[in-house]
């Protein structure tokens, strides 16, 4: 009797280490759920459902790779809705995690260090979002027009307030970033 416990047990263990195919497909379809509402313009249910794919890859054990993208999904909503701290330590924690894969991705990298910055401009972090910004810089040549576009935004937005502040020479430097990208 007691053998047959241990291996229930073991068994049930077992399971819990292993990801969960149907928390992928719940995941992915809360996933869904979060850009449709993105796209219709109601961040508040976008919130809500990303936040349920974020819970769902935890619970599923999903992986790291899947949790830093359900992060950053995330996070973007909520810096959207102006939830600047929450959106700041649900990025930091999406980079930490892709600068720490085996194979980190230039990509996702580089959309994390600009949305951060963005979330750390909003709360009037300029300074301490300036070097992740530049690093983004750096790795523009892997995004798309759009996240081009974007970049240059969040860079022109750096240096309007670098200059507003009297560092020229930071508010050039922004200035000379943002327009390269797009050109």
């Amino acid at each position: 009797m007691k053998f047959k416990k241990l291996i229930v047990l073991s068994v049930v263990v077992s399971a819990g280490g292993c990801a969960n195919p149907i928390n992928q497909v719940t995941a992915d379809n809360y996933q869904q759920t979060c850009f449709a509402a993105e796209h219709n313009g109601n961040l508040l249910v976008a919130e809500e459902a990303c936040g349920r794919a974020l819970t769902n890859v935890a619970w599923g054990n999903l992986g790291p790779a899947e949790r830093s993208q359900k992060q950053y999904n995330l996070a973007r909503i909520k810096r959207q809705l102006a939830k600047f701290p929450e959106a700041e330590e649900l990025m930091k924690q999406s980079l930490a995690i892709e600068e720490s894969l085996p194979s980190p991705s230039p990509l996702r990298i580089g959309r994390r260090l600009v949305e951060l910055s963005a979330s750390l401009a909003g709360q009037e972090k300029w300074k301490e979002g300036a070097p992740y910004l530049t690093r983004a810089y750096e790795l523009t040549d892997h995004f798309s027009p759009r996240e081009k576009k974007y970049t240059a935004e969040v860079l022109a937005a750096y240096s309007e307030e670098f200059q507003r502040e009297g560092n020229t020479e930071a508010g050039l430097k922004f200035a000379a970033m943002a327009s390269a990208i797009e050109e």
